[in-house]
Parts: C-alpha cells; sequence; structure tokens
C-alpha cells in the first residue's frame, strides 16, 4: 500500500518542480506524479516552492522534501505537462518511465493539472494500483494524505474550524466561487453566474445546515447572505490570495487556502466552479458527486477565454473533460431556473 511505499529504483526520481499556478494546481500536480513515481518504483521528490515551502505546511513519513538529488551526478530529463498536456500524454499512458526515459535517472516534472485518470489508462500502470486495491476514485485521496499531512500546530486550527463549522447543525454545505476579478487574468466570469451559484445554494441546502462559502471576492458573501437570509452563512477570515499571483503573501494566508479546501471537502454537498482546480481539488478530496457551475462569458471576452470555454464546454463527457473519477451531480450553463432540476 502507498503508506509502505519503499522503491525499488533507489537511484531513480520524479521531481516535482513547478512553481506556476495556485494551491490547486500545485496539488494537483504534485499529487499526479507523486502516483507516476509509485506505479515505477521512482523516487519522488518536491523542489519545494517559494516564498513558502511545503514542507512549512505538511509532514509525511515519506521524506518528499529531500535534496539528494539535486546536486548529484544524475543524468537529467524532463516531463513538461504544463503547455503540452496533450503532446506529451501518451507517456502517461503507454510503458512505462523508463521506456520513455532509458537514460535518465532524475526527471524534472512540470505539470499544474490532475493527469491520475492517465494513469489509469496505462494498463501496467492500472493493473499495479489495482492488485494494491488502489481504484482510481479512492487514488487522489491515498497519496494526498500519505504526502501532505498537515503539520500538528495546522492540524489543532483546522479541527477546531471543523468543530466550530458542524457546530449545533445536521448538514454543511460547502461553495467555492472563483471570479477571477482580483488577478487580472482570463477568463473572468459574468455577473449573471453569481445568480447560478445563489440559486443552486438555494436548491440544495435542506433544513439544520450550515454554508460555507470560499471566494476571491469577498464581498459577493454579503451579497449572497443579503439574498439568502435565510441561511446560516459562514467564510473563513482572511483576504484572499493566489499563490502565483499575489506578491509577499504569508503563511496565514497560506494556511487560510488550505484550510478552505480541507473544510470544503468535509461537506455534504459540494457546489464548485467548473474552471478552477481549486474546485476540482475539493472535488477529488471530497469524493462525492459534485455540482458545479459552468463559466458564462462576455461577448467581448479575449479570443483565448472563448477557445478556452468552448474546449470546456464541447469535451467528450463531463466528467472527462474535468478528470474526475465520479459523476457529476448536475452543471448549469444556462439561466438560473435551470438549476431547479438538480439534486
Amino acid at each position: 500500500m502507498v503508506q509502505n511505499y519503499t522503491p525499488k529504483n533507489s537511484n531513480k526520481f520524479l521531481v516535482y518542480r513547478s512553481n506556476k499556478g495556485g494551491m490547486g494546481d500545485r496539488l494537483l500536480g504534485a499529487i499526479s506524479t507523486f502516483i507516476l513515481a509509485y506505479v515505477n518504483d521512482y523516487e519522488f521528490r518536491i523542489e519545494d516552492f517559494k516564498p513558502i515551502s511545503f514542507v512549512e505546511v505538511f509532514t509525511s513519513p515519506y521524506h518528499w522534501w529531500q535534496k539528494d538529488w539535486y546536486n548529484s551526478p544524475y543524468k537529467r530529463g524532463r516531463l513538461n505537462l504544463e503547455s503540452s498536456y496533450n503532446e506529451y500524454s501518451n507517456i502517461i499512458t503507454g510503458g512505462t518511465i523508463s521506456d520513455h526515459y532509458p537514460n535518465s535517472d532524475v526527471i524534472s516534472v512540470y505539470g499544474n493539472q490532475n493527469f491520475i485518470s492517465q494513469i489509469y489508462k496505462n494498463p501496467i500502470y492500472k493493473s499495479k494500483l489495482e492488485k494494491e486495491g488502489i481504484p482510481e476514485n479512492e487514488a487522489f485521496i491515498y497519496a494526498l494524505n500519505f504526502i501532505f499531512d498537515l503539520e500538528d500546530e495546522y492540524k489543532k486550527n483546522y479541527i477546531y474550524l471543523k468543530s466550530k463549522l458542524t457546530l449545533g447543525v445536521e448538514n454543511l454545505i460547502g461553495v467555492h466561487l472563483r471570479t477571477n476579478w482580483n488577478w487580472g487574468d482570463v477568463p473572468e466570469i459574468k455577473n449573471e453566474n453569481v445568480d447560478l451559484f445563489v440559486e443552486a445554494i438555494k436548491n440544495n441546502t435542506p433544513p439544520n445546515s450550515r454554508v460555507l462559502i470560499c471566494t476571491d471576492h469577498p464581498p459577493l458573501v454579503d451579497i449572497i447572505k443579503e439574498r439568502l437570509p435565510m441561511l446560516d452563512i459562514k467564510t473563513v477570515k482572511g483576504d484572499p490570495v493566489h499563490l502565483e499571483k499575489t506578491l509577499n503573501y504569508e503563511m496565514k494566508d497560506m494556511l487560510k487556502i488550505i484550510y478552505e479546501i480541507w473544510l470544503l471537502a468535509e461537506c455534504k454537498v459540494f457546489i464548485g466552479s467548473y474552471w478552477s482546480n481549486f474546485s476540482r481539488l475539493v472535488v477529488l478530496k471530497n469524493n462525492k458527486s459534485p455540482i458545479l457551475i459552468e463559466m458564462m462569458v462576455n461577448e467581448t471576452a479575449s479570443d483565448r477565454t472563448k477557445y478556452w470555454w468552448k474546449q470546456r464546454v464541447e469535451n467528450i463527457t463531463i466528467e472527462e473533460s474535468y478528470r474526475i473519477p465520479m459523476k457529476i451531480r448536475g452543471i448549469n450553463k444556462y439561466p438560473p431556473s435551470v438549476l431547479q432540476g438538480l439534486k
């Protein structure tokens, strides 16, 4: 099992080195890379992030933070999944890493996506994982719990937050509303998307529930509270940050992101943003069928945004496009009234 991981190829390394993207991007990329290392019996390492490293927040019985690969005279290789995911996915779905990199001891992996589903398309990898009792819908959780366990001092704070959120209620409803309004990047959502979230919250919150809202635009929390005054709505204190787009963030900012992901994953119902890896990470950790809100883009959106949106909504199946192994309870990119049927 993952907990007893002792790689046979102790002089072979897969090193996750991507310092781009937000928390969702980095955790998805790192966990996917760990599973790829696991099925190849390679050592797994992370060239830790700046300015605040993961090793300051997380611990593990497996020492992924070691630098034993860095200065040694190993032969090097590179697997870049950040900009060429489709081009390089055949490396994951067929053969082994040694087949594709026969002369490399250390392969640097750059990627900010969940490619676990691609690993399970490889018959060699799938056979190994299934023999060890790791089905696709649980692989992410196995790996996350093994390599990213909160340090005790931060775990206590998380347990406190969880106890406060669940006190006196039967259901916890989680919402992640990503606007991109603060980051100056694309794609940015339309105001009508907020209406879709309000309807989804209203239609999927049973009696005796509390709603946890996490968003990159805090004023929306008060707006939703005004529109749904009958609901008990909470949020985690602090300003929103993005690990790549926010300069000079502090430890408390990074912890806020982690606490939000971990708390949302505890929710009975999760309503997420289809366009965000933060939401995707929550879905995989939660391991329940989510409700996802599709993006509505402005007619004046850039060509890049329109192309991105078209690729997402025209993909084969929503689950395959979203790269998750569980069914999606509902998805909507139409007027809010359509959400009445999402249960």
